[in-house]
């Protein structure tokens, strides 16, 4: 859920939800969890005149890891009901695969893939039929890590595919010009590069992870 569900810790006022999780690990390598979200909890703060949603959203997880050891398989859910927000009503479905594979002398190799296509829901008065499109590659070795990714969030000139739920200020929201997504919608070509050390007493890891992004309108 972390792309699309998500706080946003870095603020003063934290976004949290009101809501009630089920979530199921008996069957073998899954898991599955569904969560009735009453109320959003907005950064803006309780004072503000935006600081909350009043919800009746819906949001349904899935996720099997039983194919090989390091490839893990994710289809979801979410029905967004927004009465402050309804052009943010939407009804999304997804599916998504990541994995890590050992390619010998200590280097690993990594993708990430995922779609997922957005409907208007409850009392949306817009039409929207738009699609999300991620692809990413990375490579890493003792320490070091690199990658490459390709994300598309469709627009159709009136709308483009909205994440109102998110954590928006590390997905395309560093600099908050794409918090709320364009109309014509975004794409973002990206190169991301780190290394992680030991760094004790103080830490037992430290990692720095710059990234170059360039968005595409």
């Amino acid at each position: 859920m972390d792309v699309f569900i998500g706080n946003a810790e870095w603020r003063q006022h934290e976004q949290t939800f009101d809501a009630l999780s089920v979530v199921v690990t008996s069957i073998p390598a899954t898991t599955l969890a569904y969560s009735y979200v009453a109320r959003v909890n907005r950064v803006f703060g309780p004072r503000s005149s935006v600081g909350s949603y009043d919800s009746h959203s819906h949001l349904f997880d899935a996720v099997y890891g039983g194919l090989l050891p390091a490839l893990k398989l994710e289809g979801y859910t979410y029905l967004l009901d927004l009465r402050q927000a309804p052009t943010l009503s939407t009804a999304t479905i997804g599916v998504r695969g990541e994995g890590s594979f050992a390619l010998g002398s200590g280097f690993t190799a990594r993708l990430n893939g995922a779609y997922a296509h957005q409907d208007n829901y409850a009392k949306n008065p817009l039409r929207i039929a738009l699609s999300y499109y991620l692809g990413e590659t990375g490579l890493s070795y003792q320490g070091f890590n690199g990658l490459l990714g390709y994300e598309v969030l469709q627009g159709d000139g009136t709308m483009g595919f909205q994440t109102p739920l998110a954590n928006l200020h590390p997905f395309q929201g560093w600099a908050e010009t794409f918090l709320t997504k364009p109309p014509n919608g975004l794409k973002d070509f990206y190169v991301k590069g780190g290394y992680g050390f030991a760094a004790s007493p103080l830490f037992v890891k430290a990692t720095a992870t710059p990234r170059l992004s360039r968005l595409l309108r």
